[in-house]
């Protein structure tokens, strides 16, 4: 799986290399094209936005027992676990940099229902602060009850039924960075929560620090004693435990077209982990965001996909944790009150 990631992120800075709109163009368009000498990005008149949004998020556990006879074919060898996490209908306030949203409806999956996935209950914090070459995210998650998905194919039987866990728990904190490097080039504000505008396309290096800490404990052992089995493997972790920081690098670009555009972040890099097992060990890192929308003077809509990875390296078995949070936003800018507008700290 690392091994294609890594070449999907080669080609993508390939064809990114080769895009004009890093500033490659030749001499005599510089001169003759006024469009060129145009700042990329503005700020909108009105910095104040009103917005309603529906989220929805999902998590998931992927476990591979590490295996004496690597040519093992059987399809249990990955173990997938997944909360029946509900989606969201909320109301969001904007200004400058900061925003805070709030859910106010949760909206249950008819695909999900309690009889057949359990319940899950869980509490999702992100807070962000946008810059213009900056952005800083603090994560809190805890989410308590999960089921096992075997195989995603069985999922779409009916009769499907799957393993229940409710003892599983999870819980992690992140902290997280990012760096743009050519800020006149490419802005969260403008890719995030629309204060700005991206003019034309553009593109920047973009660097991601973060440190975390993560936890998940069950009442019996996370890899199923029939799965242990099958596998001819003993593994009896209840649980794992992990204090990790890393660094990465990639690319950050906007595509935009008559007011639309495509923003894409992605980075890579490694993890020092310790574990509860007082053992320093190197994993992947790996960091993607994802926003396409439309940005007109007042009104603006904009998609946003985020995914958050998080690789364990255990003694036996290799855990991967993916968060995906995906937010549909419409807002409208007004005049912002005359109590922000008088405050200097935004």
């Amino acid at each position: 799986m690392w091994r294609s990631v890594l070449i999907a992120f080669g080609l993508f800075l390939i064809i990114l290399s080769a895009l004009p709109s890093w500033g490659q163009a030749n001499k005599k368009f510089r001169s003759t094209d006024s469009s060129f000498f145009r700042p990329r990005i503005v700020d909108f008149k009105h910095q104040f936005a009103v917005t309603t949004f529906l989220a929805a998020r999902n998590l998931s556990i992927l476990i591979r027992p590490e295996l004496s006879n690597k040519l093992h074919k059987d399809s249990l060898r990955e173990i997938e676990y997944q909360p029946n996490a509900r989606q969201q209908l909320g109301l969001g306030l904007i200004y400058k940099n900061v925003s805070v949203s709030v859910g106010l409806l949760k909206i249950a999956d008819p695909n999900r229902n309690k009889d057949r996935f359990g319940s899950t209950r869980y509490t999702d914090v992100n807070v962000q602060a946008l810059g213009n070459s900056f952005a800083i995210e603090a994560l809190y998650k805890s989410f308590s009850g999960f089921a096992q998905i075997p195989n995603p194919e069985t999922e779409k039987n009916k009769k499907f039924r799957p393993n229940i866990r409710p003892d599983i728990a999870l819980r992690y904190i992140k902290l997280k960075g990012l760096y743009i490097t050519s800020p006149n080039k490419f802005s969260y504000r403008a890719a995030i929560n629309c204060t700005q505008k991206h003019v034309r396309s553009g593109g920047s290096w973009a660097f991601v620090a973060h440190t975390y800490y993560f936890q998940t404990k069950s009442d019996s052992a996370l890899v199923p004693s029939e799965v242990q089995k099958r596998l001819l493997v003993d593994i009896p972790d209840r649980g794992i435990t992990a204090v990790g920081s890393g660094l990465g690098a990639g690319r950050a670009q906007v595509f935009v077209y008559k007011g639309f555009y495509t923003a894409l972040v992605l980075s890579v890099g490694l993890d020092a982990q310790i574990k509860s097992a007082n053992l320093l060990r190197i994993a992947p890192l790996f960091d993607m965001r994802l926003a396409t929308g439309y940005a007109a003077k007042r009104f603006f809509v904009v998609a946003t996909l985020i995914n958050d990875y998080t690789f364990l390296n255990g003694e036996r078995f290799k855990a991967q944790v993916e968060y995906r949070n995906f937010s549909l936003d419409f807002g409208y800018r007004f005049l912002a009150p005359k109590i922000l507008r008088q405050q200097k700290f935004i």
